[in-house]
């Protein structure tokens, strides 16, 4: 049988007003449990889903405030951004060429040293933003052929490019634009992302290529460009904007050009194969003799300006041809589900999902932790200091729960032999009924 101390008990009115203090102070630490809850979750929720600046800089604006130079000084922007659309760079030179790379945007913004860097000194840095990481590429070799016989003049300029970004820096101060410190500080601010150059690119041989001499493309305006095989523009077929890749080879005393246009079919390259070798067959023989034709599965191989045929055969057959299937049809969903090639959007957005579903685990297994742990320590603090107050109170030794109710073992007087007789159960209280004296029967 259970009761609660009453005024009728010692020490009940002590008793019940140490119950309600202890309950005042165990709502006041759920209180503070809650809260401190609260901001464990905002914590792990910022640990792990950062957003980082080049999240920021890929979404609206991909140029920084402010890039580091070398021994730590800073070019601070002088200007805002100026973005350019569509419809607005249209109207610049070799917009066609551009639109032909898939130019989206243009970004341009001005910088100048920090205060007390000096000078009138400017760095102009301007961003094209492409719809895929090949036009990029393609555009910067594009611009090396444009630049190679123009003077340069008073303005020192440097690109590279960045995915799907053609990063231009151009400066009348000779040398910054050079400097490694500020392309990181740009690459950096864009993010991380691949610069691996285009398959048909990679499939030139490397042995003996000359350095920045490689020019890629679709279509033919790209071809129009080359210095060697720009006549070819207007003779072989460009229908669908097959990929042009070309670039300079160490070849005997002197250099020859190899070019590379893949064609969507082995038939289309075949059917080229035949214009080139007509074109090669109205030159003059000494131009014959420094021209080799060659198709190569969908690839059609051009190498001009051989001075060592031996030497141009073997670099043929380094040419690196990869078979493809494509099916026939005029959008993706003309290709049955089980065919169709992989969506890079997709591939990235499942990427995105499956890493936050991984995180969201992950925070959730560590509140489960830091809850387990939390629940530990404070109720073994909450055990202890009960203790510690009952022992101060003399009731150390009584019986009680979690809520303060006290067990009165009453059985030996209460369940005797003569349940119907009254007992006393504390002589001290006065309005306690008295009881007859015990009565003893003999066995």
């Amino acid at each position: 049988m259970q009761t609660r101390f009453s005024h009728n008990c010692p020490g009940g009115i002590e008793a019940e007003e140490e119950v309600k203090h202890q309950d005042q102070r165990t709502d006041r630490f759920h209180r503070a449990i809650r809260i401190g809850a609260i901001l464990v979750i905002s914590f792990c929720l910022t640990i792990f889903h950062p957003v980082t600046k080049a999240e920021e800089a890929t979404a609206t604006d991909p140029l920084p405030s402010a890039l580091r130079t070398v021994g730590g000084a800073q070019w601070k922007a002088v200007s805002p951004t100026v973005t350019l659309e569509r419809s607005e760079w249209k109207i610049l030179p070799d917009s066609e060429l551009r639109a032909e790379y898939g130019l989206e945007r243009l970004f341009s913004r001005h910088y100048a040293p920090a205060a007390g860097a000096g000078g009138k000194r400017r760095l102009t840095v301007e961003i094209f933003a492409f719809r895929h990481p090949e036009g990029a590429f393609g555009l910067l070799t594009a611009n090396r052929i444009l630049r190679a016989g123009k003077s340069p003049g008073n303005v020192d300029r440097e690109e590279f490019h960045h995915g799907n970004y053609l990063v231009s820096l151009s400066s009348s101060d000779s040398g910054i634009v050079r400097q490694t410190e500020i392309q990181q500080s740009i690459r950096t601010y864009l993010g991380s992302t691949g610069n691996a150059p285009p398959v048909l690119i990679a499939h030139l041989p490397a042995s003996g290529r000359v350095e920045n001499s490689e020019l890629y493309g679709a279509g033919s305006r790209a071809l129009s460009l080359d210095p060697v095989f720009a006549s070819l523009a207007g003779i072989l077929d460009f229908t669908g904007l097959p990929e042009i890749a070309a670039a300079n080879y160490v070849n005997g005393s002197g250099r020859l050009r190899l070019l590379i246009v893949e064609y969507f079919t082995p038939q289309s390259a075949a059917d080229n194969l035949v214009t080139a070798q007509k074109d090669l067959e109205s030159r003059s023989p000494s131009e014959q003799q420094g021209i080799i034709i060659r198709r190569i599965g969908n690839y059609l191989a051009i190498a001009a300006n051989v001075s060592d045929r031996a030497g141009a055969e073997s670099l043929l057959n380094q040419v690196r041809y990869e078979q493809k299937v494509y099916w026939a049809g005029r959008k993706l969903s003309d290709i049955p589900y089980e065919f169709r090639p992989p969506d890079p959007a997709a591939i990235r957005e499942s990427i995105k999902t499956g890493t936050i579903i991984v995180q969201s685990l992950m925070l959730v297994g560590l509140m489960l932790l830091l809850t387990l742990l939390i629940g530990v320590l404070v109720g073994g603090v909450f055990f202890y200091w009960r203790r510690y107050r009952r022992r101060q109170m003399g009731i150390d030794n009584l019986f009680s729960d979690a809520g303060g109710t006290i067990l009165l073992k009453l059985d030996d007087h209460l369940l005797t032999a003569n349940p119907g007789a009254p007992r006393q159960i504390d002589t001290s209280d006065p309005h306690a009924e008295k009881s007859d004296p015990p009565q003893h029967h003999d066995k």
